[in-house]
């Protein structure tokens, strides 16, 4: 019988109200998670640990979202500040099936994941990830569940392990939360869409019969003081594992790389590279 998957992860995914619910808390039909009606109280969190940090200093999560798709994210990969911003509807949908259906992420356990992987080193030689490595923890609150599950150097566990189901599964579920981060670091889902149509009618001219890109291909952001930003979007060729699971967030035929350069009161500056034929 096929174990599931838990023990080097570390990610914490954990929904939570802001303040009063700005839009309607509704549980998503294919997802078992019912949703908490406290607005204090986080759905889904992440949270990166490294392994020698002193455990008595509270880390504030790299995301947080409540029920009703408010999100608060920290400002910068430096700093414990948060920036909060709302996660329109259709998209809050979209984040909750492709963590708790999709990817399934309440059916993995933390010990059982650590064993798979454990014993999957072990028969094909891969060296154990460096021991200061970050943690991911996801963490998940509802009427009817907590849940947590960690993993140690997820990222490098998912490269080096394409074929286990349940690492693969974990680490699309931090892809899909980090995304959120980005648009949130960006300006918000309002202004990264208000950049993606003039970033779209350049695409079409350059490279006619691409399909327009979207936020969930933000994958860079660097946001300034002095509100200049940098933004990459890109699709990358994916590549499938033996169990059908897919190595990226959006694994795509061609390559496509977008790079975005805001400027208070200028034109966007837009490069565009990538394949000419239509996608």
């Amino acid at each position: 019988m096929q174990k599931t998957c838990t023990k080097m992860l570390v990610a914490t995914i954990t929904c939570v109200v802001l303040s009063p619910f700005t839009q309607a808390v509704e549980p998503l039909a294919s997802s078992p998670l019912q949703p908490s009606h406290d607005p204090t109280q986080p759905m889904v969190t992440m949270t990166f640990i490294s392994p020698v940090q002193d455990g008595s200093r509270r880390v504030t999560p790299e995301v947080a979202i409540y029920a009703d798709g408010r999100v608060a994210v920290t400002s910068d990969a430096r700093s414990s500040r948060t920036t909060t911003s709302q996660i329109p509807l259709e998209q809050w949908r979209s984040v909750q099936h492709q963590l708790f259906v999709k990817n399934r992420l309440l059916d993995f356990e933390t010990s059982t994941m650590d064993d798979q992987i454990y014993e999957l080193r072990q028969q094909r030689r891969r060296p154990a990830p460096d021991r200061n490595a970050d943690v991911t923890v996801i963490t998940v609150h509802g009427t009817n569940v907590d849940h947590e599950i960690r993993c140690h150097a997820l990222g490098l566990t998912a490269t080096q392990l394409p074929d286990l189901p349940c690492v693969q599964h974990v680490y699309a579920c931090q892809e899909c939360l980090q995304n959120i981060v980005k648009v949130v670091r960006a300006g918000g889902y309002e202004q990264v869409e208000q950049t993606l149509s003039t970033v779209n009618e350049k695409l079409e001219r350059q490279l006619p019969g691409t399909n327009p890109l979207s936020s969930q291909d933000l994958n860079l952001v660097d946001a300034r003081p002095d509100g200049t930003k940098y933004l990459q979007f890109s699709r990358l060729p994916g590549s499938t594992g033996t169990n059908g699971t897919l190595s990226g967030l959006r694994p795509q035929d061609r390559f496509l790389m977008v790079s975005v350069y805001e400027r208070p009161g200028r034109p966007l500056e837009i490069s565009i590279i990538g394949d000419t034929a239509a996608q």
